[in-house]
């Protein structure tokens, strides 16, 4: 006969080690003792370290997730690990609770069918899940022997709780899970929460990021409108003077022409004097022509400048030449200049860059329109373009009326402008800086009052286009 003489517990108050004696021996020696706890000890050590990496493993799949969906990988691969620790259970799944929503969503990954399916549920209408509800609530662990109506592969239900659901283990049989399982899934669960968290975070990040996006579209838009109101009453006069040279030249034509006709049809062509009115209306006609074409050419370059501003290509990512881009601005911003600003132009050789060209249109028109209207009176406006090291650089100078130091760190913000109250939107520098950061390149300003300012734009050369986040909704 043997009675136990000495009980270990390790440090969540599991019994690991009874010592026996037989009856009548009262002795344990030290080296019994010291034996077990060396044994206990190292055991425990060992559990540990296969925990840590098991829940490792699930943690890395959960921080891989992009959608709600990727629970499901998480799930496999914790039940492989947990059967690895050498848990015995038929069901493994994970349970989202969402209290705003009043709903619950379960997912899974077990080859037989069971009670439990992926998809939402009420947490209202399912009495059978109140309990488990409650548990959650006061994040305290479930530990249930279903009645003998649950298919009978799950006989005994483990949940254990975290931030944002709880953990399920389903048995074949009654108390399948000892407190040895429950302390390792409460770990499982531990890192879940952490994961999921972040997961979370992420997907309000993406969220808000395609928000902010949206918007940075609307009030690229809301700029270009603006931007284009302003140049209407230019544009309009600029398409007038060639469409009333067409119309005049157009009368003078249909003139000459019935003069021509008469003189063929009559008997005068043998007079010396028809001839040369003949030659003289045909030159006449030839100038016309030539004046017609130019006057043709105009108005195709103003109407091709206005359909190439007006469209928001913003998913095209091509090459382009950013000398082309801006002589494209110029024409469209010309009239905004008059006769009272000169251009002067001074074009490095710089190679085509990627780019999304028709945000950089917009990046050049909203500068070259801050330069013209800082400059009273007549001014100069000079563009420059060149290359430094691996960057393309574009420099626009006005002899304007500069910026004033304690407004020089606030031109980018938002809303912010130096032309007073209902005047502009506030938003064209703010936009050039947004588009030229999504370009990975800078926008730096140098200004002093009196004498104008300068604005630098930098663009890498060779860049690939914007990768979109993935979309991480459910």
């Amino acid at each position: 006969m043997a009675f136990p003489t000495a009980i270990l517990v390790d440090k969540y108050g599991i019994v690991r080690w009874i010592y026996e004696m037989p009856y009548g021996n009262t002795r344990m020696t030290p080296q019994d003792l010291f034996e077990a706890i060396e044994r206990m000890t190292l055991e425990e050590q060992n559990r540990e370290l296969l925990r840590a990496r098991a829940v490792s493993q699930v943690v890395r799949q959960v921080f891989l997730m992009e959608r709600s969906a990727d629970l499901a990988n998480a799930i496999r691969v914790m039940r492989h690990e947990l059967q690895g620790l050498g848990l015995t259970f038929t069901l493994c799944s994970i349970t989202i609770f969402d209290e705003a929503a009043d709903t619950l969503r379960i997912y899974r990954d077990t080859p037989e069918p069971t009670a439990f399916a992926n998809g939402d549920l009420s947490l209202s209408s399912l009495p059978g899940f109140q309990e488990l509800v409650a548990a959650w609530r006061d994040r305290r662990v479930f530990y249930a022997n279903p009645s003998h109506e649950r298919p009978e592969t799950v006989r005994s239900i483990l949940s254990v709780p975290f931030t944002h659901g709880t953990v399920i283990l389903g048995g074949a049989e009654p108390d399948a899970f000892s407190q040895d399982d429950v302390r390792a899934l409460q770990e499982f669960a531990e890192a879940i929460s952490v994961g999921y968290k972040r997961f979370l975070d992420f997907q309000e990040l993406d969220r808000r990021h395609r928000e902010l996006q949206e918007t940075q579209l609307q009030l690229i838009q809301s700029e270009k409108m603006a931007s284009l109101g302003q140049l209407v009453a230019g544009i309009a006069h600029e398409l007038n003077t060639p469409m009333g040279a067409l119309n005049s030249n157009s009368q003078v034509a249909e003139h000459a022409l019935e003069r021509l006709r008469q003189a063929v049809q009559g008997d005068e062509l043998a007079s010396g004097s028809v001839r040369r009115q003949i030659v003289e209306m045909l030159a006449h006609l030839e100038e016309l022509n030539t004046v017609n074409r130019e006057a043709c050419r105009r108005v195709i370059r103003i109407v091709d400048g206005l359909r190439s501003f007006a469209r928001l290509d913003e998913a095209e990512w091509k090459t382009a030449d950013l000398r082309t881009a801006l002589e494209d601005t110029l024409e469209i911003i010309r009239p905004e200049f008059g006769d009272r600003i000169r251009i002067v132009k001074s074009y490095g050789d710089l190679p085509p860059i990627p780019c999304y060209p028709k945000q950089l249109n917009q990046a050049f028109l909203s500068l070259l329109l801050n330069a013209a209207q800082a400059i009273d009176g007549e001014g100069e406006v000079r563009i420059e373009t060149s290359r430094f090291e691996d960057r393309a650089v574009v420099k626009i100078t006005d002899t304007g009326r500069g910026i004033r130091a304690d407004q020089i760190g606030r031109i980018f913000d938002p809303g912010f402008t130096t032309r007073g109250v209902g005047v502009g939107t506030g938003l064209g520098l703010s936009i050039c800086y947004r588009i030229i950061e999504n370009h990975r390149g800078r926008l730096d300003v140098a200004s002093e009052v009196g004498k104008g300012s300068t604005f630098t734009i930098e663009i890498p050369l060779r860049a690939d286009a914007p990768q979109p986040r993935p979309d991480r909704s459910r």
